[in-house]
């Protein structure tokens, strides 16, 4: 498809379809940045890489960032992982021309508990990777521009 066709079929759409998936996009994503950060800022405190390990202090900035950002995305995902199988559940099944309500879904999981962490293994990988690398990135900019301000 192109662009002109994809936005053209969203236009055909009502208003309320535009929205479809906001809430429960919203019920995994909101309490995952709030534990990400709150983990992040806490691990930052809490972690300290010794000087004799990495002698060079932007180096060492950035290795802290990243060890820091992947422990916190590594909790985050992990206590997030049921909403976003539920999330997944109901898209897959709103597809497939099925309407579960998301109490249905709950009620299946909570009945299986380990289908509430399907997919644990690929999300363990892929989050705290990313949000490591973002954070050590983030982390090494701000202490290359705190060391120019103090020039």
């Amino acid at each position: 498809r192109t662009s002109a066709q994809c936005f053209r079929a969203q236009w055909s759409q009502p208003p309320r379809a535009w929205f479809r998936g906001y809430v429960p996009t919203l019920m995994r994503d909101v309490p995952f940045s709030a534990i990400y950060w709150v983990t992040y800022e806490q691990s930052k405190q809490r972690v300290k890489l010794p000087a004799d390990w990495v002698p060079n202090p932007g180096l060492r900035t950035s290795a802290h960032g990243f060890c820091c950002g992947a422990f916190a995305g590594m909790v985050a995902a992990l206590a997030t992982t049921p909403t976003d199988v539920i999330k997944t559940v109901r898209q897959h099944h709103v597809e497939a021309g099925m309407s579960p309500s998301y109490r249905e879904i709950f009620r299946y999981l909570v009945q299986s508990p380990r289908l509430a962490f399907a997919g644990i293994g690929p999300r363990l990988i892929r989050i705290p990777l990313g949000l490591s690398t973002m954070m050590s990135g983030l982390e090494a900019t701000k202490w290359m521009f705190e060391q120019r301000r103090l020039r």
